[in-house]
């Protein structure tokens, strides 16, 4: 097994897999919806994303160059290019999300009419 639940270790892998560890977990009734959202330059939640990508990236930014102090300059420059192709007026963006939800069983330990 690679990077999380990916077999070639490219990604996190883990959306195909989120009902089987409901169900491994001991949920039943098991639903998923997907979503997505659109966070292209002429998009309402672009403003947003870009915002956010700010955000998460320059707190990455120190933990990815701890980690690899080689790769500075490259993390830099990887980090200003993505905010400039983000601001072009051709970029397009969209996210995919999945949710998942189910219910667990009453169980007497956590049922808290049974302690009385």
């Amino acid at each position: 097994m690679g990077y999380g639940f990916s077999p070639h270790g490219t990604t996190l892998g883990i959306t195909p897999i989120l009902e089987r560890l409901f169900s491994q977990a001991g949920y039943t009734s098991i639903q998923s919806q997907t979503h997505s959202v659109n966070f292209s330059i002429d998009a309402e939640a672009w403003s947003d994303f870009y915002r956010n990508t700010e955000i998460v990236f320059d707190g990455a930014l120190p933990m990815l160059r701890k980690a690899n102090p080689n790769l500075q300059e490259d993390l830099t420059a990887l980090y200003q290019r993505m905010l400039l192709e983000m601001q072009k007026q051709d970029f397009c963006g969209r996210w995919y999300l999945l949710t998942v939800w189910g219910t667990t069983p009453a169980t007497t330990s956590m049922d808290p009419d049974s302690a009385m």
